[in-house]
């Protein structure tokens, strides 16, 4: 914001704000940053007077240039946005798509502002915009102070991280105008539901359950596999039992005839 003398001379508001006194500087900012908040009705209706009057203080303005980016999608600073003068397009980065366009007196950023979550789109200015601000790290800051709207402040996140209820900041999405984040709304993504997406998946299963057949390969049927290698390994077992008295009456011959004693099936030894 400027102020232009008779010489069209543009005085900064900082450097006017310098030459005030403590007191009226902040008399002049409770008043002109009050306006910007007595236009919320959410603000009004949620956080009471002695809070507001605090938050005045930290409110700022910052011009921005055609096309200059306001935040995209994943910033890690989080503000509250008002505009004051000019306009603000608000789009899709991945598909370079306009979402809305808002004009002077509307505020967004706001589902951001009280869920703490990264932005769900994209934001550039159309022409020269003049934007209020408000920072969320220091409005979290002053909270600490004001016990009661800090709990109304998680009230509000509550009901919108939740129970996704976005009555109370009148948010709507802007391709189909309900009550949703356009990131979740089935024009633009496509999200099923579970009910009945799980009764589906319920029937499909039935259904193959009904009607599987098992297939045997006769070739590698492990089962019939093991069964014939178990049947072998007991025949090999019984005939070994059934030579053994025969191998020792062999070994006692040789010993008493002063031969080679021949080994049974159990003590030979495979090289």
């Amino acid at each position: 914001m400027c102020i232009r003398d008779r010489d069209n001379v543009e005085i900064e508001e900082d450097s006017l704000m310098e030459l005030l006194s403590d007191s009226l500087r902040k008399k002049v900012l409770i008043e002109v940053n009050g306006r910007f908040l007595a236009g919320w009705e959410v603000m009004q209706n949620t956080f009471g007077k002695e809070f507001l009057s605090a938050l005045t203080l930290y409110i700022k303005e910052k011009t921005f240039t055609p096309e200059e980016t306001v935040y995209v999608v994943g910033d890690s600073n989080i503000l509250l946005f008002a505009i004051a003068s000019g306009g603000v397009e608000q789009w899709v980065e991945q598909t370079n798509s306009r979402l809305k366009v808002l004009a002077k007196g509307e505020y967004f950023g706001e589902w951001s502002f009280f869920t703490g979550s990264s932005y769900p789109e994209s934001a550039r200015a159309i022409g020269f915009a003049n934007i209020f601000l408000i920072w969320r790290a220091e409005i979290m800051q002053l909270l600490e102070s004001f016990p009661l709207d800090k709990e109304k402040f998680h009230l509000v996140k509550d009901e919108l991280t939740f129970n996704n209820s976005f009555s109370l900041l009148r948010l709507k999405c802007p391709t189909c105008g309900e009550e949703h984040l356009f990131r979740d709304c089935r024009h633009v993504r496509y999200a099923p539901e579970r009910s009945e997406f799980a009764a589906y998946y319920l029937i499909c299963q039935r259904s193959f359950t009904r009607n599987f057949k098992r297939t045997f390969n006769r070739r590698l049927n492990a089962t019939k596999q093991l069964y014939y290698i178990a049947k072998c390994a007991e025949t090999y077992r019984e005939s070994s039992n059934l030579r053994e008295p025969e191998m020792q009456t062999a070994q006692l011959t040789s010993l008493n005839s002063g031969g080679a004693i021949p080994l049974g099936p159990s003590q030979r030894v495979g090289f």
